[in-house]
């Protein structure tokens, strides 16, 4: 080791634990310090060379771990004070630049434990200079990020100190600007340990740094993910107005990317779901919120291993099948209620969103069939076919709606002024949640992908008369757009090399007055052959 940086970093420690009462010594030891700090951040030779020294790490470690911070508040002098803290912001920027090359010797001797005991100490001295003390806690955070970069070595003894640090700029809600993008990179490592998720979940500070700081204060004031979510809700689920939301993703900064990739690991931890299934009944905004948030990040992220995609089905899927039995007896009552429709419509639509997305994976296909999802999936459809109403919007020309037109499942016109009016907005034309709009879209997506070239799962879906319900909605209907697009392909999949299917249906269609063109467009026709068969063969 260089004598220069040995004497210097002898000086640190010697500082930082004797409080000296000279600001010549501090002045002395700043300059001497300030040219490493520069050089060790810009020659990776030189930074390499440094880190690799354990003398380094060791002296860095014991003047981090006997700091004195308490001495020099008592003195009271705002100078030595102010030197005091700068010598302490320079021995945490030189463990930040080193920790970059070496991340070893630093865990070994679990200087991060102390860096946060240190900062705990610092926070709790009630400096006046909040501006050092912030400056300090965004330099500690990027060595605690710098040094859990690749493995994380979570202490359970430390988990009171670590979550009180990480609470800390809940308490300084003024300084936060600077502080996200650091604490975002910290906390991501962080949730690389599945002992810390687990210890995390469990802890009683868990909400506040995961809802009030992370959503609350940061997706809502620094983030465009929480702008997201309020362009989804002020233009409905059912809305085809994309413009709004694929201006959002394109201005995505590096602060959401980081909130993306936190949620990722959040949502798809196993320690995850009880926290969240537990919030349904204790804490049902806070419940709603997090909802949304892991759909928004779920169908976001374009790919998933098998284990977290198990994780996040571990939720989702306890969420939507409570849910549609919770909608079974929604409309069993027979009265349209706003305030619990709202409730029902957000949680099924979430859930049969993310399982929309996931139903691509073989994975989650076989998932979803393991728990009889397919029986709940379809007696839901119906449960909709039976209760929801038929909207068509009629536009003007520049496309501005001018009125509507409403229907029953049978195609029959709704006259019922009240339950039309229960479903729909007048005054601005939007459908209400009572009317669980995109619902039977998302379902007939999920069976698509389930039966795409798998005949038992073409078998299964019409022995549950799955097939008759994706048939009578190949209809235009503005409560599920493109529904009849997403039908006729779903169809497709369905008669695609079975008979049985191909046979069904055309008894079906052979027992109507006239072809509703639903086949053509899926490219089958109905053919009778001269013994009086009916069959189904591919359009000419």
């Amino acid at each position: 080791m260089n004598r220069t940086e040995s004497s210097v970093i002898s000086n640190i420690k010697e500082i930082l634990v004797t409080s000296p009462t000279s600001v010549e010594i501090y002045n002395t030891v700043l300059e001497t310090l300030n040219p490493i700090v520069i050089r060790t951040a810009q020659d990776e030779i030189y930074r390499t060379n440094l880190a690799s020294t354990f003398e380094i790490w060791q002296e860095l470690s014991d003047s981090i771990g006997n700091c004195n911070i308490s001495r020099v508040i008592q003195m009271n002098n705002e100078k030595l004070t102010f030197l005091y803290l700068r010598t302490l912001r320079g021995a945490l920027l030189l463990l930040r630049n080193l920790s970059a090359s070496n991340q070893d010797i630093a865990q070994q001797l679990l200087i991060q434990n102390k860096v946060v005991r240190l900062f705990i100490t610092l926070s709790a001295s009630d400096l006046e200079n909040t501006e050092m003390e912030t400056s300090i806690y965004i330099t500690a955070l990027t060595f605690l990020h710098n040094v859990s970069k690749i493995s994380v070595l979570f202490d359970k003894a430390m988990l009171a100190e670590l979550m009180s640090f990480l609470k800390y700029p809940l308490h300084h809600p003024d300084n936060t600007n600077d502080i996200i993008y650091p604490y975002l990179l910290f906390f991501e490592n962080l949730l690389q340990s599945d002992d810390f998720l687990y210890y995390f979940f469990r802890h009683e500070e868990k909400d506040s740094i995961l809802y009030e700081f992370l959503i609350i204060n940061i997706m809502h004031s620094h983030s465009h993910l929480f702008k997201y979510l309020i362009v989804n809700d002020k233009l409905g689920l059912n809305s085809t107005e994309e413009e709004d939301i694929q201006n959002i993703e394109k201005e995505m900064s590096n602060v959401d990317l980081a909130i993306l990739r936190c949620f990722r690991k959040i949502i798809a931890n196993e320690s995850f779901s009880p926290y969240l299934l537990n919030l349904e009944e204790t804490k049902p905004e806070t419940f709603m919120n997090l909802l949304r948030i892991g759909q928004v990040v779920a169908t976001s992220i374009e790919k998933w291993d098998k284990y977290e995609l198990t994780g996040i089905m571990s939720w989702c899927f306890k969420i939507f099948y409570k849910t549609a039995l919770d909608i079974k007896k929604y409309f069993e009552k027979g009265t349209d209620n706003i305030t619990i429709a709202k409730i029902l419509h957000q949680k099924i639509a979430s859930t049969l969103d993310i399982m929309s997305s996931f139903s691509r994976y073989e994975h989650i296909q076989k998932y979803i069939l393991s728990y009889q999802g397919l029986d709940k999936l379809i007696d839901l459809l119906g449960i909709f076919q039976k209760n929801l109403i038929r909207i068509n919007f009629i536009k003007d020309k520049s496309g501005s709606v001018q009125n509507f037109k409403t229907s029953d499942s049978m195609g029959n016109k709704i006259t019922d002024s009240t339950k039309i009016s229960s479903r729909v907005d007048y005054h601005n034309f939007n459908i209400l949640a009572t009317n669980f709009p995109e619902s039977k879209l998302l379902i007939v997506e999920i069976l698509g992908n389930l039966c795409y070239k798998k005949k038992e799962m073409q078998d299964e879906i019409r022995l549950k008369h799955g097939l008759e319900l994706i048939l009578s909605n190949c209809v235009i209907d503005d409560n599920d757009p493109f529904i009849k697009e997403r039908c006729i392909t779903c169809i497709k999949f369905l008669l695609e090399g079975n008979e049985e299917n191909q046979a069904f249906v055309a008894s079906l269609e052979a027992k109507r007055a006239a072809d509703d063109g639903t086949l053509s467009e899926a490219g089958y026709q109905v053919d009778i052959d001269k013994n009086g068969e009916i069959n189904l063969l591919p359009k000419k």
